[in-house]
């Protein structure tokens, strides 16, 4: 038996690099819950924790189908130009609103990107 859990944290999703244009089948990722309390977990059900570090934050606002825009213009643009590099760690986005309730324009995502600490 799966336990069933409730958040009142924003659902998150945790997104492996996957190989450029995979075809849909080959596209994966975790989906995440914060709990507060300790887990088992069971069967496909795993725990982590997210290590803390340096983040670039973006906030892309519209339908989950158009968040690939924002990511091209993150790894296309502004990456190439930040003088920022990439931390050995998969990005990650939190869903700030649900479509069960939101209009999908309206729908907000926070698309992390951890980065590497600058070391002087």
């Amino acid at each position: 038996m799966v336990p069933s859990f409730s958040s009142a944290a924003p659902a998150t999703t945790i997104n492996p690099p996957a190989p450029p244009g995979p075809p849909s089948d080959q596209l994966r990722y975790d989906a995440c819950i914060t709990v507060d309390r300790p887990v088992t977990p069971e069967g496909e059900v795993g725990f982590r924790i997210l290590a803390g570090g340096r983040t670039a934050v973006f906030l892309h606002q519209g339908p989950y189908a158009e968040l690939h825009r924002t990511y091209e213009s993150i790894y296309g643009s502004w990456l190439p130009t930040s003088g920022e590099e990439l931390a050995d760690a998969p990005c990650y986005e939190i869903y700030l609103n649900t479509p069960d309730n939101t209009a999908p324009a309206d729908l907000r995502t926070e698309i992390c990107i951890p980065l590497k600490v600058h070391r002087i």
